[in-house]
């Protein structure tokens, strides 16, 4: 094999000789979320890691797990999904993710979780990225005169970008033209208790819109596998009943200002508002846009799930 063979071979060829051209893409409807792979029975693993505490000598040859009936290691899973047990046994599941079609600039939000994760991403300075797609928000999307100004840019910033990787440049350096809503791929590693607490966060509306996408998709992909365990993902402010964001008083509220309240939950226990100091009279993330993007995947902040049927869909792990 040749040099450039063995590459292709690999699967480690670039991207190269693009033209100029984009396809652009109405908000987070692009946005694809695959679980490459998950454990072959997290409740078992969790159920075994929090009985180690009590039972006979260790030389009694009593197998924990066999030792239970399948209601008691379904009580027992519920107990450690609902804080009754120690959290230690949460991270003990662990998935690995691919996620299609993000914006760049969610990306970098993604990242900020560091603990009980790793990344893999697509690289911007490894190909030729002048035919890249790039993701439009809703809000410019459905404004004829603003799309038109928002795809003019982005066109003229690809064809100077094509221009300099012409003349030589490396992408690296081209690159610094490409506008940061270009899509973006990306493989993660996540144990349980870090995707629980990320999601808790990335669900609320009042996120970018690309994020909360990506994590309402992640959930609905979660519960496809693992009913049970996706049972006590939502927002943050579901288990609050009011939002978090706002009208708390305090100094966090100072920087949390830009966007309207979504309305899931109110400003405050009482019902009244807090002071309107938003920059803008809108959610951050409208429920409308995951309502067509994830498909019997969004739910309200009032629906109450039921245990009952999550354990039903996951029998077969306690059998």
């Amino acid at each position: 094999m040749t040099y450039e063979e063995r590459r292709a071979y690999l699967g480690i060829e670039p991207h190269r000789g693009a033209r100029p051209a984009t396809r652009f893409h109405r908000g987070g409807e692009c946005i694809e979320v695959e679980m490459i792979s998950g454990p072959e029975n997290p409740y078992r693993d969790m159920v075994v890691h929090s009985l180690q505490t009590w039972g006979g000598p260790s030389d009694s040859k009593i197998r924990t797990w066999e030792s239970l009936s399948p209601g008691a290691r379904m009580a027992m899973a519920k107990n450690i999904l609902t804080g009754n047990a120690l959290p230690l046994a949460l991270e003990l599941p662990d998935f690995y993710f691919e996620i299609r079609n993000m914006v760049r600039y969610g990306y970098d939000q993604v990242v900020r979780t560091r603990l009980g994760v790793t990344y893999s991403s697509e690289g911007t300075r490894d190909n030729d990225v002048a035919d890249i797609g790039v993701m439009v928000s809703p809000r410019i999307w459905d404004n004829p005169g603003a799309r038109m100004d928002f795809e003019d840019s982005v066109a003229e910033s690809k064809e100077g970008y094509a221009a300099l990787v012409r003349d030589g440049i490396p992408w690296s350096d081209a690159r610094a033209l490409i506008p940061q809503g270009i899509l973006h791929r990306f493989a993660w590693d996540v144990n349980y208790m870090t995707l629980k607490n990320f999601l808790g966060k990335r669900m609320m509306l009042c996120m970018d819109y690309p994020i909360v996408t990506m994590a309402w998709k992640m959930r609905k992909v979660l519960e496809e596998r693992y009913a049970v365990l996706a049972l006590p993902l939502r927002p943050n402010c579901d288990y609050a009943k009011v939002c978090t964001m706002r009208g708390a008083d305090r100094d966090a509220e100072l920087t949390s200002n830009l966007f309207a309240n979504c309305g899931r939950w109110p400003d405050r226990r009482d019902g009244t508002s807090a002071p309107n100091v938003s920059e803008f009279q809108v959610s951050s993330t409208e429920k409308e846009w995951l309502e067509q993007w994830v498909p019997g995947g969004f739910f309200e902040g009032t629906v109450e799930h039921d245990w009952a049927e999550a354990f039903e869909k996951d029998r077969r792990f306690f059998e």
